[in-house]
């Protein structure tokens, strides 16, 4: 069994697609709404994502007015997980 598929079955296609906005660009701050259009997920699922990845110290959540932005938060656990993310993307590429 290759590492892709062991994280397809850990993680939902979902919270993978989630992850891979705010990795992409992780200087750049997102509002929910771009977070739900740019993965395809719903609004709803997208804030619960988010609201994981805030508790366990992947992302920050910043206001800016009314609106709430959220950030990829940078340090060796992020960077973790993006290079355990390219690598699986690079492995299921090799398929």
């Amino acid at each position: 069994m290759q590492r892709a598929d062991i994280l397809k079955e850990i993680f939902d296609k979902n919270i993978l697609e989630v992850i891979r906005i705010f990795a992409s660009s992780p200087k750049q701050h997102f509002s929910l709404s771009q977070v739900a259009y740019l993965s395809s997920v719903k609004t709803a699922t997208s804030l619960r994502i988010i609201n994981k990845l805030i508790e366990k110290n992947f992302v920050d959540i910043n206001a800016i007015g009314k609106t709430k932005v959220y950030q990829w938060k940078m340090g060796s656990r992020t960077d973790f997980l993006i290079k355990l993310l390219r690598s699986t993307a690079q492995e299921s590429l090799e398929i």
